[in-house]
Formats: structure tokens, C-alpha cells, sequence
């Protein structure tokens, strides 16, 4: 069976970004019921193996020649080193992820949201509380698969933290000194243009991967229009069309951006208990695409969405919380 090409490369440094709630494309949902066919993944289903095998890539692993460029982990964790155990940089890592979302996930952010601060910091801010997962070496630098033709290269980032640990098993087949490194949301989103290289280069592409229960979520409420309109590897952003959060009423309100429907359910069912009286509807649910929010929240057009805030999946704090425990 073939297997996906792997190599090291120096890290991209553009950035990509785009939009919100209220602007087009959305899309409303059509039932408040769980597809009888859209559940949970199971255990099982978990082991199943994740396949980001393209039909045109190399089996071939190369190795990154160090060049100029700062590597991954020296730029997200200066003071890690490569071993087999967690290091105290990469638990510090991920306690501050995690006690940045435990605290102001869905509460006004009021250092990271108010005062003056440029949108790009605000930005930088809010995508910071949300960890995504990547697959590097013990030096920190990510694989990146090629094409047979040798015009591209691609690397990837998870969302869901199970799909990262698949891959590594899929990497660790031809690299066994491979782990997945959990790095803010911020620092992903730098990676995600195709980096245009010299005539002796080839081009580089990270994708951000959705999880594959929430896809399946969007894709059948959408009826498929999410992913004609996203691709396949659109990640969906539910919220409800309304619904925002203040701490205290002398503070302004936060919209917030749930990664996971399940959390957005289980936050208007509590809220619903705390005041019955709140005009809270799933009817009114909203699809969005990540990159087109990160993107219109950076072009700045609407203060409403300097106030958003994201939630990330549970998977994925639950995650951190075992990284930190070890």
C-alpha cells in the first residue's frame, strides 16, 4: 500500500485569514435534531486509520538540510528540546492554552477584546486559546508530504487531536523519532498559504483539517453546501444567530464561535435553565467556515467582530490536560 511521502521543511511565515456570523456565505440550520446517521464517534471508530494518503504522493521520506530559517519549535517553544517526554517549555505550552480557555472561553476577554489594541493583536489573541495539533520531529519540524510530479508539498494541522495521533502512526512508519506538538491556533493560520519558493524550491501548502464528526454535522444540515462552498476540508464554526455572553452588565457582550455543535447544545441548554425567559432557538443555528471568519474579523469592516470568542473542541483541552499531567 502506498504511503504518503514525508519530509521536513523550513517553517512558512504568511499569514491567511477571514470571517464572521455576519456576513455571507452562512448557512441556517435546517433541524435541531442529530442526523440519526451523524453520531459520535466511537471508540472503534477512532482507530480507525485517518487516510490523507493523495493518489499522487510520494512514498519516499526526506529529511530537512537545516537552512536559515528559525525552525517550529524554536519559534512556538524556544527553550524545548527534542525527547521522548514532554518538556517543561511544551507543559507551559499547554497550560497557558489551557487556563486562557478555562477562563475566558465564553466571558468577555477583557485584555485580549477591549482598550485599543490593533485587530491583528486582538486576533493574535483570541486564536491563541484555541490548540490545534501538528505532527514534527523531536526538533519541532513538521512533515510535509510531496506530490509525484514534485510541485508541491503539504503539511497538516488537526483540529481533532485523535486525527493528529492517527497520522503520527502513519509517520512513525517511516520516522520514528515523530510526535504530535500542540501549538496555539495563531501560530497554525501562519502556515496556511501556499509559500511560492525560488526556481530550486518547491511550493508549500498546510492545510488545517476539520474533525470529521462536525464536517459530517455541517455537510448534512447544509445538505452539502458547506463543502461546495469550504471544499472538504472546510472546518465548521457553529453559533446561534443572537446569542452572546456578557460577564456582568456594565460589560459589553461576546459573541461566542463554538468548534463542536455538542457544546453549543449543552451552553443554550444551561443558559435556557438560568433564565427560561431567553429567546434561545437552535432553529436559529449558523454554519461558518473558520478561514473566512479569521479573515473578515482581520479586514477590520465590522466591530462586532472584534467581540467574538472561539470554543474549542473538548477533545482537545482534554488533550492538553493529559500533555500537562505527564
Amino acid at each position: 500500500m502506498k504511503r504518503n511521502g514525508l519530509e521536513i521543511f523550513p517553517t512558512p511565515h504568511s499569514l491567511i485569514s477571514r470571517a464572521c456570523f455576519f456576513l455571507s456565505p452562512v448557512f441556517p440550520l435546517g433541524s435541531s435534531r442529530r442526523p440519526s446517521h451523524v453520531q459520535r464517534r466511537s471508540k472503534n471508530q477512532q482507530d480507525q486509520p485517518l487516510t490523507l494518503v493523495k493518489k499522487n504522493e510520494r512514498s519516499r521520506l526526506y529529511r530537512f538540510n537545516p537552512g536559515t530559517e528559525v525552525d517550529f519549535m524554536k519559534r512556538i517553544c524556544p527553550t524545548a528540546r527534542g525527547s521522548s517526554s514532554t518538556s517543561p517549555a511544551v507543559k507551559l505550552i499547554g497550560a497557558l492554552l489551557i487556563g486562557g480557555i478555562l477562563f475566558s472561553t465564553v466571558q468577555p476577554l477583557v485584555t485580549a477584546v477591549g482598550g485599543n489594541k490593533s485587530v491583528d493583536t486582538l486576533l493574535d489573541a483570541k486564536l491563541r486559546k484555541i490548540p490545534v495539533f501538528t505532527v514534527t520531529d523531536s526538533t519541532g519540524r513538521p512533515f510535509l508530504s510531496e506530490t509525484d510530479d514534485g510541485r508541491l508539498r503539504r503539511g497538516y494541522f488537526f483540529v481533532q487531536p485523535a486525527d493528529a495521533e492517527k497520522y503520527l502512526e502513519q509517520v512513525k512508519e517511516q520516522n520514528e523519532d515523530a510526535k504530535v506538538l500542540a501549538i496555539g491556533l495563531n501560530e497554525a493560520i501562519k502556515f496556511l498559504d501556499t509559500r511560492i519558493g525560488s526556481a530550486k524550491s518547491v511550493p508549500e501548502k498546510f492545510e488545517i483539517f476539520p474533525d470529521d464528526h462536525e464536517a459530517a454535522l455541517a455537510k448534512d444540515i447544509t445538505n452539502g453546501d458547506f463543502q461546495k462552498s469550504f471544499g472538504e476540508n472546510g472546518v465548521p464554526i457553529f453559533y446561534i444567530d443572537g446569542l452572546a455572553v456578557k460577564d456582568s452588565k456594565d460589560d459589553p457582550p461576546v459573541y461566542p464561535l463554538f468548534f463542536e455543535k455538542e457544546t453549543l447544545d449543552e451552553t443554550i441548554k444551561d443558559l435556557k435553565k438560568k433564565d427560561p425567559s431567553a429567546a434561545l432557538d437552535l432553529k436559529d443555528l449558523r454554519i461558518i467556515d473558520l478561514k473566512q471568519t479569521i479573515k473578515e474579523i482581520r479586514a477590520g469592516s465590522n466591530p462586532k467582530l472584534s467581540r467574538v470568542v472561539f470554543v474549542p473542541l473538548n477533545d482537545s483541552l482534554n488533550r492538553l490536560r493529559t500533555t500537562i499531567s505527564k
